[in-house]
Order: C-alpha cells, then sequence, then structure tokens
C-alpha cells in the first residue's frame, strides 16, 4: 500500500501524512524511508532520521540530521549518521538539552563575529571623518593583526561553555525547545540589533576619544599632512 501511495497518490499521500501528529509505516523498504524523509523535506521541514541497522542508513543520508544507534545490527548506521548515541532514549536529552546549548552558542558566536567586526569597521570609518579622509588607520598594525586572537577571542571561548539553562529545567520543560526551533535567536532582527549596537557603540567610543584626548589633534594634523603630500 505504502509503494502504491508513493507511486501515483504522492500529494494525497503527504497532504495526509502532514496533518498528522504521527505516521507509522510499517515494513518499509530503504528507499521507501528514505524517499519519504525526502519528501518531507521537499515540504520545508527540518526533518532528523534515527535507525540502527544498515536499512535505515538512506534514510539518514536523506535528512538534515542523521542519528545512528550502535548496536547489535551493526555500526553501518551509526557511521553514516551525523551524531551516534548508544540507546535511543538518549535522544531526548541531545536534543532538548544539547540541542539547545548548541543552537545557543552557534547564534551568539555567530552573530558576535559580525558584531566585533562591524564594530571595528565603524570605528574606522568614523576615524576616516575626522582624519580628512587621509586613508590611515587609528590602529596600529599589530593591534589589527591581534583583534581576532587576543581581544575578541576570550568572549567566543567562554561562551562555548554557557548553559543558558540547567539540563533538569529543559528536561522538565520541554516546550522550551521551541524557542530554538523558531530561531528567535537568530533571525533578521536579532542581527539587525547587532548590527545597531555595533555602530552605537563604535560612536560612543569614538566620540569619547575623539573628544577627549588632546593627542588626537597632532595625530590628525599629521596625517592631513601626509594625506595632502
Amino acid at each position: 500500500s505504502l509503494e502504491l501511495c508513493l507511486a501515483h497518490y504522492e500529494d494525497v499521500f503527504m497532504d495526509m501524512a502532514m496533518k498528522c501528529h504521527s505516521v507509522v509505516c510499517c515494513r518499509a523498504t530503504p528507499s521507501q524511508k528514505a524517499k519519504i524523509v525526502s519528501l518531507v523535506r521537499k515540504r520545508g521541514h527540518i526533518t532528523l532520521a534515527i535507525g540502527d541497522g544498515g536499512n535505515d542508513v538512506g534514510m539518514i543520508q536523506a535528512a538534515q540530521i542523521g542519528v545512528g544507534i550502535a548496536g547489535r545490527e551493526g555500526l553501518q548506521a551509526a557511521r553514516a549518521a551525523d551524531y551516534s548515541v548508544a540507546r535511543f532514549s538518549y535522544l531526548k536529552k541531545m536534543l532538548l538539552v544539547h540541542g539547545r546549548w548548541s543552537h545557543e552558542r552557534t547564534a551568539f558566536v555567530a552573530q558576535y563575529c559580525f558584531y566585533k567586526s562591524l564594530f571595528l569597521g565603524f570605528f574606522q570609518l568614523l576615524f576616516a571623518t575626522v582624519s580628512g579622509w587621509s586613508g590611515a588607520s587609528f590602529f596600529d598594525a599589530i593591534s589589527l593583526m591581534t583583534f581576532n586572537i587576543f581581544y575578541s577571542s576570550l568572549t567566543v571561548l567562554m561562551y562555548n561553555l554557557e548553559q543558558d539553562l540547567p539540563a533538569s529545567t529543559l528536561l522538565a520543560h520541554p516546550r522550551l525547545y521551541r524557542h530554538s526551533q523558531s530561531g528567535e535567536s537568530f533571525s533578521t532582527q536579532t542581527m539587525i540589533a547587532w548590527m545597531l549596537q555595533s555602530l552605537a557603540q563604535a560612536g560612543v567610543i569614538a566620540s569619547i576619544v575623539f573628544g577627549s584626548n588632546s593627542v588626537i589633534d597632532g595625530l590628525i594634523d599629521d596625517q592631513r599632512m601626509i594625506a595632502f603630500s
């Protein structure tokens, strides 16, 4: 029956399946498993496939996220998967706890990397406006080379250990996983917020440095002379 549905009534079958909370397909072949996962992906959904045998390899590779169970049926599924677990019950903690932690860390680090680069660029741009667009850099060459290594790497390294909520809370309240599913931590709105934050902070620091440091006047005059020459 599944073969007939996929061969002649694919759209009707998928429309009915997507309206259900759960769909059970019994005695499916490896190719049928992989095809069902591919059809769900075509509908714009994120898929996760989990299996423990060689007949699940196609399904695992067809999904965005593949999880293999290393058990009695060998290690074929585990080797073909993105993640490997020893028991099916470990999937709950992997998704609800480590999945959320990983999503929050990745979202922060990715946006922070854009933020610190934009901050440096905005600051250099503001310096160019007061230096007569001479093309000179406010920072020396060593500072620019070590900016990502020493000045801004500690935040990234420390946040990789961040746990916004304890594991017990995440396991007790599975609905918290919806925050990661909805992408609230990494979206167009959050990227715009990080960009505005970098622009605002660069403006504040530039106004303090350029407004209160008397040494900058001589530095600007020298750079204008260089630009004129």
